[in-house]
């Protein structure tokens, strides 16, 4: 029995020995574990965050690289964009002081003239601010809180008033115009695109009606409408200088007292997206935002806030002292829509033909960015001078080289001195002169005789030099008219076929 509970004694002694050597093999494991998890994380760590950092740090890098050349370049075009705000404000300071020291050296020649003297020197002061309030046109302005919207302004007088009927069917019939023309493939073709959208009507005088001078002259006209109704993205960042590409550009074109308003597909033909961005500035004494135009004449938009910046003044501009006061525009003018607008070809188109600008206003003016518009500079009045050139054996067998052929002496001899309300006019008396020519004429087949003689039309060129629906002969600016080529000069004057036409502006971008 004895020996029993001994052995009992030591199974148990030995099972609870077991117990504790396991117990602590156990624990040691774990400690163990633990300690080579610690080391295994410990040599990772001592491995990977030295390459963690080596890419932070290059990231962190390329991220400052980035940020410094950003800020440089936005330094070069701030700087670029400053010096050319001076060089124009400073342009406009010297056009002004210019102005107003010729102004008194009129006014003291004609103090100090004869009576004779003094009235010619009053008849031509008299003349050129005519011409000023002329080419002075006061736009609606367009606030960024409005809908997009078209405005019109006569030269000299102020903004055309349209109806709410006929703001809504302008807007109505210029988005199908512009769908139509979005339809139209962007590819080189013969001639450019257009839809009539809007049409303007010039009241006549009547016979016992009391109204200022300049009634019974053809109407200066400018419209406007907000650049992000061009299709130009609102999400696109506007440059303040240069020019930016427009999938539609617009013209005005006079027929006979009738004003056609069309919207012209760019990238077709030669009629090039690019249109000139100009930077409207304020005028305090007026409180109006201003624009001068580079062409000639020059022509000035006056912009007249609701709330002009920085002060309390009167939305109602004063003319400038130069010019005299003119009644408010009072409906010489009237503008419809087109209710079903097509597609038509617009022949003799050329980018000279159009006379744009986008004009931007100051951050913080509330004012929309505006494409403005001018009715094209071949519907300008103009006298015809020039001496044109002596012309031996065949007359147009040069209008398909070079710069075409030039205009016979005795034609210009016959047209020297007219005076002209547009061109068109003048294309007319042209190749009436010509029909009427024994010499020149003779070169033409009997059609074509017909043709200039009774209508005033150009006369058929030969096959070979026609390109789609053009096909007669063309009268070409050397110097175009957007780079301010004298528009009745006969000097400046060729006739063209229309396939080398197409390839001088092609080109030559137009210029």
């Amino acid at each position: 029995m004895e020996n029993l509970r001994l052995a009992a004694e030591e199974v148990e002694r030995q099972r609870i020995l077991n117990a504790r050597w396991a117990a602590e093999w156990a624990e040691r494991e774990r400690i163990r574990n633990e300690r080579r998890v610690a080391e295994i994380a410990a040599w990772q760590q001592r491995v990977t965050h030295p390459r963690l950092t080596t890419d932070a740090a290059e990231q962190w890098r390329i991220k400052d690289e980035q940020l410094t050349f950003e800020e440089a370049k936005w330094q070069f075009y701030e700087s670029k964009r400053l010096i050319a705000e001076e060089a124009k404000l400073q342009q406009l300071e010297e056009r002004r002081i210019t102005t107003e020291l010729e102004w008194q050296v009129v006014k003291s020649e004609i103090f100090s003239a004869d009576e004779d003297t003094q009235q010619q020197a009053r008849a031509a002061l008299h003349s050129w601010q005519v011409f000023i309030r002329r080419n002075t046109f006061s736009l609606p302005v367009l606030h960024q809180w409005q809908l997009p919207q078209h405005g019109f302004a006569v030269g000299g007088k102020a903004s055309v008033t349209l109806t709410p009927e006929v703001a809504s069917g302008l807007k109505e019939s210029y988005l199908k115009a512009q769908e139509q023309l979005s339809r139209v493939a962007t590819q080189p073709i013969a001639e450019p695109c257009a839809v009539i959208f809007a049409t303007g009507f010039q009241q006549k005088k009547s016979e016992d009606a009391d109204h200022s001078m300049g009634w019974d002259s053809p109407l200066a006209l400018a419209g406007s409408v907000n650049l992000k109704r061009m299709g130009y993205s609102s999400r696109t960042r506007l440059p303040r200088q240069g020019e930016i590409d427009l999938p539609v550009r617009i013209l005005m074109r006079d027929h006979d007292g009738r004003l056609d308003i069309y919207a012209v597909k760019t990238g077709v033909a030669h009629v090039f997206a690019k249109v000139q961005i100009g930077a409207a500035e304020f005028d305090k004494s007026k409180g109006a935002y201003t624009f001068i135009t580079d062409s000639t004449p020059p022509r000035t938009l006056v912009f007249t806030p609701a709330k002009p910046p920085g002060a309390e003044i009167s939305p109602v501009l004063s003319p400038p002292d130069s010019v005299p006061i003119s009644p408010q525009h009072t409906g010489e003018i009237d503008i419809r829509p087109v209710v079903t607008p097509t597609i038509s070809p617009l022949p003799q188109l050329e980018e000279g033909d159009f006379h744009d600008y986008i004009i931007w206003f100051p951050a913080g003016s509330g004012l929309e960015p505006v494409y403005v518009y001018f009715k094209s500079p071949r519907d300008e009045p103009g006298e015809v001078t020039g001496q044109g050139e002596w012309i031996l054996g065949i007359w147009l067998a040069e209008a398909g080289k070079d710069q075409g052929a030039a205009i016979p002496a005795q034609i210009a001899d016959k047209l020297r001195g007219r005076e002209f309300s547009s061109f068109d006019r003048f294309r007319e008396a042209f190749w009436r002169e010509v029909a009427n020519d024994p010499e020149l004429s003779g070169q033409f087949i009997e059609l074509n005789q017909r043709r200039m003689r009774e209508k005033g039309y150009s006369p058929f060129t030969p096959s070979k030099e026609k390109v789609g629906g053009r096909d007669k002969f063309e009268l070409h600016h050397v110097i175009s008219i957007k780079d301010n080529g004298a528009i009745y000069d006969v000097d400046n004057l060729r006739v063209i076929t229309p396939k080398r036409h197409i390839e001088i502006h092609s080109k030559n971008r137009g210029e």
